[in-house]
């Protein structure tokens, strides 16, 4: 069974548990044609966001509402820059970018913190 849809400017199809995406100008089934992804920054993001939520598993269960905090602000640089990326006028760009680099360091005190801590 496969469906079908236009989604802001993005086809996505799906054809029994299969989802690809199409991406602005890109027309093969299965490829997943967003520039963004080509971007070695937003590689980065995801490994950062995938170490973080593999690194918290660790954390005491005290810890919660930081291991929840450190796991959003982490997936927030690539959402970001994927957002960023998808916005054309060059100001709003610009801003998501730096939304992107604000959540990283928000994720600095507290892997200080937890550094400090481990001591």
């Amino acid at each position: 069974m496969g469906c079908a849809g236009v989604v802001l400017g993005c086809r996505l199809s799906a054809s029994g548990s299969r989802i690809s995406v199409l991406g602005w100008g890109d027309t093969r089934e299965g490829v997943v044609g967003f520039l963004f992804e080509d971007l070695d920054v937003y590689k980065l993001a995801l490994d950062l966001a995938e170490k973080v939520r593999g690194a918290t598993k660790s954390f005491p269960r005290g810890e919660w509402q930081l291991v929840d905090q450190f796991r959003r602000a982490a997936m927030s640089v690539p959402l970001n820059i994927a957002e960023g990326a998808g916005r054309y006028h060059p100001r709003e760009k610009k801003q998501f970018y730096w939304i992107a680099r604000g959540s990283c360091f928000e994720c600095v005190p507290i892997v200080t913190g937890q550094s400090k801590a481990a001591r």
